[in-house]
């Protein structure tokens, strides 16, 4: 019997406590005013994504409401949420085949008007939806929203950006958790946008989100 599937299952996320939360973000990311200082050797071999994105670097983003079931209307005008649709290359070690997908952003504006720059966060998994996480972010650490616009986004396969579809062919002797597992994996490995869906492929992704937005550089919260 076949059914279709998204790949393995996931363990449900816990979000840390907004008070806990806010503490950390402001520590780390406000007292030093950047939450990442790559080297310099580093930055010279950084890849140029805006080149290997050719002429997808000169889209224009068109931001509309989000329609988020966990963000009310008040919250969503008070930081300014919206969201854009990101079209990159499938493959960014071969963006010159012409094949691309889609990535879907939100973003909230700095409150304040000392803006020092975006954001970009991720709910880990790997797998989980990271729209709502720009809003939830930016309710729980005020003192970080007012100097920066935090972005969220769905990583390539996942939530509204292209989806990963696998189809996937359980037997009847698919009982257990191992079993089922493999099943999902054959099958997923069967589909042909699997082989893009990886955590590198994701990182040119962010470097590109930040070349839309204009900015020299961006910083990163992650979760796991």
């Amino acid at each position: 019997m076949s059914h279709p599937s998204t790949g393995p299952r996931r363990q449900h996320r816990v979000r840390r406590p907004a008070a806990i939360l806010a503490a950390t973000l402001v520590a780390a990311v406000l007292s030093s005013g950047t939450a990442t200082t790559p080297a310099v050797a580093a930055q010279a071999t950084e890849p140029d994504t805006a080149a290997l994105a050719a002429s997808l670097a000169t889209q224009q983003l068109s931001w509309e409401s989000c329609g988020l079931a966990d963000v009310s209307a008040e919250d969503e005008a008070q930081l300014q949420l919206a969201c854009a649709t990101v079209i990159v290359p499938r493959d960014w070690h071969n963006p010159g085949d012409g094949r691309t997908i889609q990535v879907r952003i939100s973003r909230t504006v700095a409150s304040g008007s000392d803006r020092k720059g975006i954001l970009l966060v991720n709910p880990g998994g790997p797998g989980g939806s990271g729209l709502s996480l720009a809003p939830y972010v930016a309710r729980s650490a005020p003192a970080l929203a007012e100097h920066y616009d935090v972005i969220g986004f769905d990583p390539r396969g996942v939530g509204q950006s292209t989806p990963l579809l696998c189809s996937v062919t359980y037997r009847d002797t698919d009982v257990t958790n191992d079993l089922i597992t493999q099943a999902n994996v054959a099958g997923c490995r069967s589909t042909e946008l699997t082989k893009y869906i990886t955590t590198e492929q994701t990182t040119y992704d962010m470097d590109f989100i930040r070349v839309l937005l204009g900015e020299r550089k961006l910083n990163y919260l992650g979760y796991s």
